[in-house]
This record gives structure tokens, sequence and C-alpha cells, in this order.
């Protein structure tokens, strides 16, 4: 869901920082996304929360680069994706396709957690 417009990367960096710094986890439990067990999330409410606890940080980018080089977006609602999945995993473990290729015949579903600020 997006927040803020940026102008250049560097700025996307810098608020990305902010953001990570302090108040968002940069982690995802993926065990619990593969068993279909994961908790929804408000977006919308997680958004306002952020950008209300790193207000002050975003009014010094906006004074450092300019008021229109960075913009708040209002009115952006979420967007749901939902992935197909045929049948979840019973068993959730990790491994590594590229040390053990035969795993890859046993791949019968996809899902993916997105996340853009």
């Amino acid at each position: 869901m997006a927040i803020i417009r940026v102008r250049t990367r560097l700025q996307s960096g810098i608020l990305e920082i902010i953001f990570k710094g302090k108040h968002v986890a940069d982690k995802t439990n993926w065990r619990e996304m593969l068993k279909g067990d994961a908790e929804p999330l408000d977006m919308l409410a997680k958004s306002k929360l952020l950008l209300a606890k790193c207000e002050s940080e975003i009014k010094e980018l906006e004074a450092r680069f300019g008021f229109f080089a960075i913009s708040v977006l209002n009115g952006i609602e979420p967007l749901e994706i939902n992935y197909p999945v045929e049948i979840y995993p019973e068993k959730i473990a990790s491994f590594n396709f590229d040390k053990d290729p035969k795993n890859l015949s046993k791949v019968t579903w996809y899902k993916r957690p997105v996340s853009y600020f």
C-alpha cells in the first residue's frame, strides 16, 4: 500500500531507514503464512499509526528536500491480493533449491507476502 510519494531513490531510502529503524520489524512469520494461519493486518490503520509516529522525521525530510519532494498520500485504499493455494503443506520446513533441486517437484503452492512503502 502506497503511503508516501517521493521524487528520488535517496529519499525513499531515507524513509525506509526511518520506518525500519524504530517502528517496522523487517521480518515476516512466513511459516504462519504458509500454513494459512496468518492474522489479517489492517494496513490502513497501521499506515496511519506509522505516519503519526514518524511525523517529525517526515517534516524534516520535507524541509531538507522541499515540500513537493515528499508527499503523504491520502485516500489510498489497501489492495488485497489473494494467491491461489491448492493445498497448504502439513509440515513447514525451509530448504535451499540450489542445494537440493529435487525439492522443486514438491512445490504445489505459491504464496508470497508483499509490502511496499
